[in-house]
């Protein structure tokens, strides 16, 4: 079953939180039983903003804001998870 946008959203954040990365679109098509190909053209109708970009060449999560999907000189951790900013 598809997710809607809201319960995509929830999960990458949740996700994010929990492991200090975002999920892959094949994770993320894993939890909800779809193709991570589905993911990606469900993440390129969410229209949010800069909320959640995609990266444009591989369509994998680019910035969950305001944090960045990729490893950054920016980091924030609380002992046992690291985060990456896009920015300080």
């Amino acid at each position: 079953m598809a997710a809607t946008n809201e319960q995509l959203r929830v999960f990458i954040y949740d996700h994010l939180i929990a492991h200090g990365v975002a999920p892959s679109c094949a994770e993320m098509g894993d939890a909800f039983g779809v193709t991570a190909a589905s993911v990606r053209d469900q993440l390129a109708t969410l229209r949010i903003g800069k909320t959640v970009l995609v990266h444009p060449t591989t369509r994998e999560l680019w910035m969950v804001g305001p944090f960045s999907a990729a490893p950054t000189n920016y980091r924030l951790t609380d002992g046992s998870t690291t985060w990456f900013a896009n920015c300080a």
